[in-house]
């Protein structure tokens, strides 16, 4: 086979090339770090570092879940662990409370820090993480607990997604740790009422005389609402109320709109209130039945229940065995509204005892004629009460009602002699006493044309005044007296219960025991999620450090091997460029021959 000259320089040329595009390649390696820089470079390797490129993406996102569930958690069990601490500390106070050594003054100053410690819980309720709210459910972005303990979100879960396939809770449900007969605020709700007990007895409502009107077109489903009244102005107008359609919390605060106030109670009912003698207090409560979509005035008025502003005191606790918890109702009023007998329980209000009539001695009935003569007007019954007395013990002004009661008119003062009293242009009444005693009561009922006629007066105990009773074992009850106003406010069964404050307390430990012990296993709960999330991201993170060693070795460049080939590869391009070109010379020779 003939070589030729041209043959040895396509040769020398091909070589020269490949040995050039070998420091080219190691060049691309060195300058990159980088062993593969295209598909090309590595086919098989290409696709093992985009599978594990992509483990590595979904490894991270991991990771951010988990650290965001892990703090998460961490002020889920930091908020249990102050928490924990609050009821520790009101169960020292409890403790200390019940001990029959303390002073009212003593019970009322724990009482008070109870009432701080309430407060104290509000603030953990309503803690943030990265803005949003950790006990609000899934309703984050709302304040969940009002200063009453109100609450306003809801128990849904909130989730994070730590692994293939795994997901985990990291929000507690606040109903179980907050609110319900169970929860943390009822529980020292109970603690502070019972120590503030003292020897004053603690009324249960009754119905009272506000009315709730209803307007707008209900758009609703069937729903039964609770609304209770949360502030009252001084003038007595109510101005906050807050409702449930769960019977209780989770309530929905409202604020009034205009004046009079109205209040908006969502699906299109809005509320207005008016008020009867009985002026509104906190905690006044309605309950609305709604049977589904239909004008809002068609549902009934509901009362509200009110017991009034009677108090009745425990004077002498006697010497009832086991301290037992009294109970005293109303049994018998005066003509004044006066109460001149109670029934006494000393079993919660199970059963009652006898009627025990006031010590006080009520003052004889007296005389008062009416004449009607001239009257030509309607049948009318009217009650007349003495309102003053002058120095000769005969009445000096007296006031009427002709509505049972209900409202009375301004002082009326006599006229002429004998002294009459006027309750219609028509109709006179004169006193054939003169021992009359401010609130003696008399009922008549005048009719057209009547003539004079003579009626008994009942003489009741003085109004104000605090009446007293002697129970059973020595129990000495006083009953402070509050209106005039009949079947108003003091009422027949009008209830009141004294608990002791050991008697109470000793229940309360209870129930705060059992509010500690699940205060500690949700605190244990969180923290153990925290731990496995804590192993999960320590292993999310070692993974990671696998997968990137993993793709470092696919695909980074080893620089120290490198080096070495781009200098044999220079040295082998140099070496071959001297020899190439000494076979070049005689070459060119020989063709210029």
């Amino acid at each position: 086979m003939r070589i030729t000259p041209i043959t040895i320089g396509n040769d020398i040329i091909f070589n020269l090339e490949n040995t050039y595009q070998t420091i080219e390649g190691i060049d691309r390696q060195l300058s990159s770090g980088k062993r593969i820089n295209r598909p090309s470079d590595d086919p098989a390797g290409t696709a093992y570092a985009i599978d594990m490129q992509a483990s590595d993406d979904w490894n991270a996102q991991y990771q951010s879940s988990s650290q965001s569930a892990l703090t998460w958690l961490q002020s889920t069990t930091t908020a249990l662990q102050q928490l924990s601490d609050v009821a520790l500390r009101a169960r020292t106070l409890a403790v200390q409370g019940s001990n029959d050594t303390n002073t009212l003054s003593d019970r009322a100053s724990m009482a008070q820090e109870i009432t701080q410690l309430v407060q104290q819980v509000v603030q953990i309720g309503n803690t943030t993480f990265a803005g949003n709210a950790i006990f609000a459910g899934q309703q984050v972005q709302t304040t969940p607990f009002n200063q009453q303990g109100g609450y306003a979100g809801d128990t849904g879960a909130i989730t994070h997604q730590i692994g293939p396939g795994y997901s985990m809770r990291v929000n507690a449900d606040p109903t179980t740790i907050f609110t319900g007969t169970g929860g943390i605020f009822n529980t020292l709700t109970n603690i502070a009422k019972h120590l503030n007990t003292g020897s004053t007895f603690t009324p249960t409502q009754n119905t009272g005389t506000e009315t709730m009107s209803l307007t707008g077109n209900y758009t609703g489903t069937a729903a039964n609402y609770t609304v209770q009244v949360t502030s009252v102005s001084a003038s007595g107008v109510i101005t906050g109320i807050q409702y449930s359609t769960t019977g209780g919390a989770p309530w929905t605060p409202v604020a009034g709109v205009g004046s009079p106030p109205t209040f908006n109670l969502g699906s299109g009912m809005s509320a207005s209130f008016t008020n009867g003698a009985v002026s509104p207090a906190v905690g006044d409560q309605f309950n609305i039945s709604a049977t589904g979509p239909g004008l809002a005035s068609t549902f009934g008025i509901q009362a509200t229940k009110n017991i009034g502003n009677e108090q009745v005191t425990l004077t002498n606790a006697g010497t009832l065995p086991g301290n037992p918890t009294i109970t005293v109702r109303a049994a018998q009023l005066d003509p004044n509204n006066n109460v001149i007998g109670v029934q006494i329980s000393t079993d919660g209000g199970a059963t009652y005892g006898p009627t025990v009539t006031a010590n006080e001695v009520v003052p004889p009935s007296e005389l008062l004629s009416y004449n009607a003569i001239t009257y030509a007007g309607p049948t009318t019954n009217y009650e007349v009460r003495v309102a003053s007395v002058g120095t000769s013990g005969a009445p000096a002004t007296i006031v009427y009602s002709t509505d049972n009661g209900v409202t009375w008119s301004a002082p009326v003062s006599s006229t002429g002699s004998p002294p009459q009293f006027m309750v219609n242009p028509n109709i006179g009444v004169t006193f054939g006493s003169g021992t009359a005693q401010v609130n003696d009561q008399f009922t008549f009922t005048a009719s057209a044309g009547g003539a004079a006629q003579n009626i008994q007066g009942m003489s009741a105990l003085p109004f104000p005044t605090t009446t007293t009773f002697n129970g059973p074992g020595d129990v000495k009850i006083s009953w402070g007296q509050s209106s005039v106003n009949a079947g108003l406010v003091v009422t027949n069964n009008d209830t009141f219960t004294y608990t002791p404050p050991s008697t109470g307390l000793n229940s309360d430990l209870a129930a705060l025991d059992a509010v500690i012990s699940k205060l500690a296993g949700q605190e244990a709960q969180f923290g153990a999620q925290a731990n496995a999330v804590q192993a999960n991201v320590s292993q999310l993170q070692s993974v990671d450090l696998q997968v990137k060693t993993a793709l470092s070795q696919d695909a980074d460049a080893d620089i120290a091997a490198l080096t070495t080939q781009m200098e044999s590869a220079k040295t082998v391009y140099e070496a071959a460029l001297a020899v190439d070109a000494q076979s070049i010379e005689p070459t060119l020779i020989q063709f210029l021959h």
